[in-house]
């Protein structure tokens, strides 16, 4: 038997973000980009909400969980013209 229960979870942490991007000129209106980005950051203490009871979660002092994710990605863009199409 399966039992569902929802389940929130609030975090409170410091992070940080960078990300790096560049386009190439392929034609005139069409560029190539590639971009890498990373995210990290630290998770000292977090709060569990279910069914209507919420708990908090601390860690010990100085001790802190920690992620980080690394990105690439690359696509092409379409410069159009800002010329208007009707005048008027």
């Amino acid at each position: 038997m399966l039992l569902s229960t929802k389940r929130e979870i609030e975090r409170i942490f410091l992070a940080h973000v960078f990300i790096l991007g560049y386009d190439f000129a392929v034609m005139q209106n069409i560029t190539f980009g590639l971009e890498v980005g990373y995210t990290g950051g630290s998770l000292s203490e977090f709060e569990i909400n279910e069914r209507g009871n919420t708990r908090t979660v601390s860690f010990e002092k100085g001790v802190r969980a920690g992620f980080a994710r690394l990105e690439m990605g690359g696509g092409l863009r379409f410069h159009f013209q800002s010329r208007l199409w009707f005048s008027g």
